[in-house]
């Protein structure tokens, strides 16, 4: 049984300006025979906080706000 790293995800801490800090990539273990239903996880996941990422971003141009 072998294992693989897969990339899920970046984090990237904030400046006390609100700028970003280089951004480090989060792995998640995932056993190699089970690494196909990950990635499509990982993928299924991603597309929802994208699409709700949009929606808010949206809602704030809407209200003519600034989106940080």
């Amino acid at each position: 049984m072998k294992n693989k790293y897969v990339q899920v995800g970046v984090m990237a801490l904030r400046n006390p300006d609100g700028t970003f800090q280089p951004s480090t990539p989060i792995y998640q273990e995932v056993d190699e025979r089970d690494l196909a239903a990950a990635e499509r996880t990982f993928k299924e996941v991603a597309e929802i906080f994208a699409e709700r990422y949009h929606k808010v971003k949206m809602a704030h141009k809407k209200l003519n706000n600034k989106f940080i």
